[in-house]
């Protein structure tokens, strides 16, 4: 009796110790975040998800996109009581995963438990909502394999529900965990009740916080058709491709598989079947895109599971910690290598901040909203084009959704919220929309620099009307442009739709690298279809990392090239050749396709030829931004040099000493730049133009460049009229750039009124500029004077 009593009391001590350091650890690392909201495609993602949730959930039912109806837990605003409940919601759940995880590591040895409160305050502060809560379901399961009580898997059930409304990717990994979890008890426990137990709690709780959510059982039916048509197709279309160090990276793959074979603890195995889906599905996540952001993420999550080791190691003998830390390292050290890198901060102490929070939580809301409206003010339309929409809905392409609070516009989202290059069943399913009874009566398209001389907004250097070509098509037949701005275009829905009077299509092969003749028979649209086949290894490459990168290069009818990204997934679908829009705002027609030529990151994965399926296409009434085709920007070519390295070039300063062969683009050799280094400069007297009646002069300069990975260095134009500048203009060369040590095009185009330039002595300079200690090669620079002879 006496030694229950003992042990009842040891019991409580040990509870009320472990929920006093998971408040205070909760207290001195609690992350949080200013709640502004403003442009760009994230930021007005996320505004779009908690108006949602403050207007109706319910419309969620309409959706499909990657976030739910809770998903505005992810980063919650200043709308409604929205901030108050995801700083409520993340705290709730940060403290069920600090008790649990410390529980767990009291149970396995009590001994060390200033070591698990160093790991989890570590982890605590910047672990995502998405790796807290897989690390509370986690912990959960140790906890009941070690206790045999079931109470401890129900606030990780209850959390692991409310995750799949946050996001699709919390459902996967969570519903993984479970069945894992629910296979090992029924195969190697035998204890089949417990498993018909978890996952009916599991699923009536699914089911009854979605009753809660939508209010419709229909509704409900349709998010988890469209969550699973969302995670049964793959992510090609969001790729980045830097340069990895694979040695390193194989290298702490085999020293986190050689793990569990060095402690040989049952504990151990079962954290690693646990653990192999997320780890795997995080893998995916951050590698597909490969931008710093989702590598550091996946490398935190990393983190958590060797915490988790840690914990559930009682014995730690030297070998398998250097183990766990040097594969930590070798991933690591890759990370510089990654798009857009920067070092993270890693400010873990933050009991000023949650002070702050505790006692100015309304004035933090009133600031972000006053900041907010500040953000919002570039985007505010004319007087005159917000009272041509009224109260009437509107929607925005291809994502600046920051239109709607920025004009306070009656909002009609399309089924995906933004546009998402996910599979062609989702880009059909944004095209009916815009063809029913529910799409919004207007249209606003949103226009900024594509970094191609364009305004066609879209990312990671792609063409816009590739990669919702089912979409697109859907708007140009349903909607007609009403009025242009500056930064926006206003459709309105027709009455009636555009038919298609004739839609002709045949199919021809062509090859890789190879400049291929469009039909000279065309109609309004011209567009083909790319069909790629692949070998094993590139199906294995997709499935374990990412599919190959594919490009097409148009060549225009003024001599110019440009060359974009596609997406794999909309590649069948349609690649738009003509009309070419690259200015949507111009009432004029501008230079079109004449040839077209396709590239590949790998041609052993894909066969030597390519399917072309042609398709031209003429409509009843049809009118693409108002374009007038019987009137051409009257554009005359004045000069075009082309220095490809190879021999001395007119206008081009000589730079023999940075002539390299080791890796060129084309012919025998191209400019190495090293640290701080100028690459050969053109210099052209502007005032020897003979300009007549020219009101611009169009200056397009372009390279082909090959970067190291955190290369800085920039493409440069400049005007300068005795030693002063007049205009001054770079181009980022490692942003335009998505993948290292690959030969890319670097394109500048800008316009140059003729009264810039009027007196005598004003030069024109071109050149490449080294900025960093990482080098930049360059081959092919081309440079191209224009005079523009009819006003836009």
């Amino acid at each position: 009796m006496k030694k229950h009593q003992t042990y009842s009391k040891q019991l409580l001590k040990d509870l009320a110790f472990t929920l006093l350091g998971s408040m205070l650890i909760l207290f001195c690392a609690f992350p949080w975040h200013i709640p502004i909201y403003g442009v760009g495609l994230d930021i007005s993602c996320f505004w779009a998800l908690n108006e949602l949730f403050h207007q109706d959930t319910a419309s969620f039912g309409q959706l499909t996109f990657t976030y739910g109806p809770l998903g505005f837990l992810k980063d919650p605003l200043p709308i409604g009581q929205n901030f108050k409940l995801g700083l409520l919601f993340s705290a709730i759940l940060r403290s069920f995963f600090l008790f649990y995880f410390l529980w767990i590591g009291r149970i396995i040895d009590r001994s060390k438990w200033l070591l698990y409160s160093l790991l989890v305050f570590f982890l605590v502060g910047f672990l995502s909502l998405d790796f807290i809560l897989t690390g509370l379901l986690v912990a959960a399961v140790l906890l009941h394999h070690k206790t045999k009580r079931f109470a401890w898997l129900l606030p990780a059930i209850l959390f692991a529900a409310v995750g799949f409304y946050i996001k699709s990717s919390i459902g996967v990994i969570t519903f993984s965990i479970i069945c894992v979890y629910s296979a090992y008890l029924w195969l190697v426990e035998k204890d089949w009740k417990t498993v018909i137990v978890f996952m009916l709690s599991y699923s009536i709780t699914l089911v009854v916080i979605g009753l809660l959510l939508f209010k419709d059982f229909s509704a409900l039916l349709h998010f988890w058709s469209g969550t699973a048509q969302i995670v049964g197709k793959g992510l090609s279309g969001f790729a980045l491709y830097p340069t990895n160090n694979w040695w390193l990276i194989g290298l702490a793959f085999i020293l986190w598989a050689s793990l569990p074979f060095l402690l040989r603890n049952k504990l151990v195995f079962l954290l690693y079947l646990v653990f192999a889906m997320p780890l795997f599905a995080a893998w995916k996540h951050g590698m597909i895109r490969e931008d710093v952001s989702h590598v550091q993420a996946f490398f935190s999550f990393l983190l958590l599971f060797y915490a988790f080791v840690v914990v559930v190691s009682k014995v730690l003998r030297p070998l398998p910690v250097l183990v766990m830390g040097f594969s930590l390292l070798c991933f690591y050290l890759n990370i510089p290598n990654v798009h857009g890198y920067f070092e993270r901060n890693w400010a873990l102490f933050k009991v000023n901040k949650t002070i702050h929070l505790l006692n100015n939580i309304d004035l933090i809301e009133k600031q972000a909203q006053k900041e907010s409206a500040k953000a919002l003010k570039s985007l505010e339309l004319s007087a005159s084009m917000k009272e041509q929409i009224g109260g009437q809905t509107v929607d925005a392409y291809p994502w600046e959704l920051a239109y709607i609070p920025a004009n306070d516009l009656n909002w009609q989202p399309r089924p995906t919220l933004q546009y998402l290059r996910f599979n062609e069943e989702l880009d059909k399913l944004n095209a009916r929309h815009f063809a029913s009874d529910k799409a919004p009566e207007f249209l606003l398209w949103h226009l900024e620099d594509d970094r191609r001389g364009g305004t066609f907004p879209s990312t990671d250097k792609k063409y816009l009307l590739n990669e919702e070509p089912h979409t697109v098509l859907s708007i140009f037949r349903h909607y007609e442009l009403l009025r242009k701005e500056t930064k926006v275009l206003l459709f309105k829905k027709k009455e009636k739709a555009a038919i298609v009077k004739e839609s002709n299509t045949y199919e021809q092969e062509a090859a890789w690298d190879e400049w291929i003749d469009i039909p000279k028979k065309q109609g309004e649209i011209l567009r083909v279809g790319l069909e790629v086949e692949g070998t094993f290894l590139r199906w294995l490459k997709s499935k374990v990392y990412k599919d190959e990168a594919f490009y097409i290069d148009y060549l225009l009818s003024d001599g110019q090239e440009l060359s974009y990204r596609l997406s794999p997934s909309s590649m069948p679908s349609g690649i738009w050749v003509n009309p070419f829009i690259r200015r949507p705002e111009m009432a004029v027609l501008e230079p079109q396709v004449e040839k077209i030529r396709f590239t590949c990151t790998n041609y052993d994965v894909v066969k030597e030829k390519i399917g072309l399926r042609w398709e031209l296409m003429l409509f009843d009434d049809f009118s693409l931004f108002q374009k007038d085709t019987t009137e051409v920007v009257r554009e005359k070519l004045l000069l075009s040099s082309k220095n490809d390295f190879e021999q001395g070039v007119n206008y081009w300063t000589p730079r023999t000493d940075l002539l390299d062969d080791k890796v060129v683009y084309a012919g025998q050799q191209a400019i190495f730049l090293g640290a701080q280094t100028y690459s050969p400069t053109f210099i052209y007297p502007l005032d020897s133009l003979l300009l007549d009646s020219a009101a611009s002069v169009k200056i397009i300069a372009k390279a082909r460049c090959w970067k190291s990975p955190r290369a800085r260095a920039n493409l440069v134009l400049s005007l300068e009229e005795k030693g002063k500048s007049l205009h001054y203009q770079t181009v980022n060369i490692p942003r335009t750039l998505t993948q290292d040590k690959t030969w890319g095009m670097v394109y500048l185009e800008t316009k140059i009124p003729v009264e810039l330039f009027e007196n005598q002595g004003v030069i024109l300079k071109v050149y490449g500029l080294n900025l960093g200690d990482a080098p930049i090669r360059m081959d092919n620079f081309e440079v191209r004077i224009s005079s523009i002879e009819k006003s836009e």
